[in-house]
């Protein structure tokens, strides 16, 4: 039986599991548009993702040739999609929420291979460190500010 990992995150649930060769995620919306994560979720559902991934990426004779070709696309908005036959994956920032955002179209179950699995987790990872390095030179201003005040 393969583990089954569960998240109540800010505004939602998230779970993921494997099954052979490909992860799924299931976001349960608990009837809002979206999911919406913390920074803390986002880091967490990573480092779980990291994992599972990893299992697939051990057990399988995955064709690691093709991990490097990109399934997402970026748009304009600085949101990322993953395109699939009758859905869309949707992950951005909503700094109006302060949190990242969630949606899924198709359903409530994503199947993802591992290089999608791979490119959401780097994503989160990317929008983590950008959204502390924001906070931190923030700050750093705010103290450059108050000391010459």
């Amino acid at each position: 039986m393969n583990d089954i990992f569960h998240w109540f995150v800010k505004q939602g649930r998230i779970a993921a599991w494997n099954e052979f060769e490909n992860t799924f995620l299931e976001i349960d919306t608990e009837g809002k548009d979206s999911c919406l994560l913390t920074l803390q979720d986002a880091i967490d559902i990573s480092e779980i993702l990291t994992k599972l991934s990893s299992e697939i990426w051990d057990s399988f004779d995955i064709n690691k040739r093709n991990s490097v070709q990109g399934h997402y696309v970026k748009l304009q908005d600085h949101s990322f999609i993953w395109e699939f036959d009758d859905s869309i994956l949707k992950i951005f920032v909503n700094f109006k929420l302060n949190a990242i955002e969630v949606n899924f179209n198709g359903g409530s179950v994503c199947k993802l291979s591992v290089q999608q699995t791979v490119e959401i987790i780097q994503i989160l990872q990317q929008i983590v460190t950008n959204t502390m390095e924001q906070n931190s030179s923030f700050e750093k201003r705010k103290k450059w500010w108050e000391y010459w005040k």
